[in-house]
């Protein structure tokens, strides 16, 4: 099996594809940007052939070039996750990536007869409603995008589905929660990197790190049991719904704490504290609800 994962150089691109070729599947990454050299250098013996096309999902020639590899499914991953500034500031751009860039996608996809493609949506696309109740599903919790990013990719999900109906391609959507681990990196086109991808940054850096005075609370998830769900909606042969929430049902109070402990141990130099009455902190939560 061979699947193309636009977005590859991506944190859940690469995890993604990390896992695929771990099964001994090929992977064929799309992307305008080269995986970091240490994931190339990890799965230098993986059982499973990568393939890296760079481009971008808007460029018709590049989607041609990496559906010609000869696909069988495929990971929408190319997005941008976008912050407040962000928003402010380039706002035409997140959308025209994250839905012209996924219409265009989806098109390629029908046009080669791909048989699954998988979208990945945000469970941010809840908004208000992940604060108000202690559970969320996904046929019954009202979505309230609440942020540019939440917004298009609740459009990118509702538009996946209705032209997908149509076009013979199946096509499921993975509403994601809040991911950290292995191969986060800052790419400069996901702003909201994880509490624990900062702290790491700061004790790499050397010196003090600052967590937040409100707890972290946001539901959170593992990138690789995120491939690993991933991975299952790709190849699942006869899936019950087409919208799946993924995360995990964990209290995470005192993580990113337990995180930090961990890093001062382990780097000379480094310490951390809880922010001060007022103080900005270095690490950031994102929402402090």
């Amino acid at each position: 099996m061979a699947t193309l994962v636009t977005g590859g150089s991506g944190f859940l691109g690469i995890a993604l594809s990390e896992h695929l070729l771990a099964e001994g599947q090929n992977v064929v990454i799309l992307d305008q940007g080269a995986p970091p050299a240490a994931f190339l250098r990890a799965i230098e013996n993986l059982p499973g052939r990568l393939t890296i096309r760079a481009g971008s999902v808007l460029d018709p020639d590049a989607l041609q070039e990496a559906f010609s590899s000869g696909i069988d499914a495929v990971f929408h991953g190319a997005a941008i996750t976008a912050g407040r500034e962000r928003e402010r500031t380039d706002a035409e751009r997140v959308i025209t990536v994250n839905l012209v860039g996924t219409l265009r996608v989806l098109e390629a996809a029908r046009d080669h007869g791909i048989r699954r493609f998988v979208y990945p949506s945000s469970l941010l696309i809840y908004g208000d409603s992940l604060h108000d109740r202690e559970e969320v599903e996904e046929g019954a919790t009202p979505p309230f995008p609440d942020s540019l990013y939440a917004v298009t990719k609740y459009a990118g999900e509702r538009m996946v589905l209705r032209l997908g109906a149509d076009s013979g391609c199946e096509v499921l959507c993975g509403r994601i929660g809040s991911v950290f681990g292995p191969w986060e990196v800052a790419t400069g086109v996901r702003d909201l990197l994880s509490p624990f991808w900062h702290a790491a940054n700061r004790a790499l850096a050397g010196g003090e790190i600052v967590v937040p005075r409100t707890p972290l609370k946001r539901e959170l998830v593992y990138s690789r049991d995120v491939a690993a769900a991933i991975a299952w909606l790709l190849t699942w042969v006869e899936p019950h719904f087409r919208v799946y929430n993924i995360s995990a049902p964990f209290d995470w109070s005192g993580a990113l704490e337990r995180w930090c402990e961990t890093l001062a141990q382990g780097l000379p130099g480094v310490s951390w504290r809880v922010a001060a009455e007022g103080e900005i902190p270095n690490v950031w939560n994102h929402d402090e609800r």
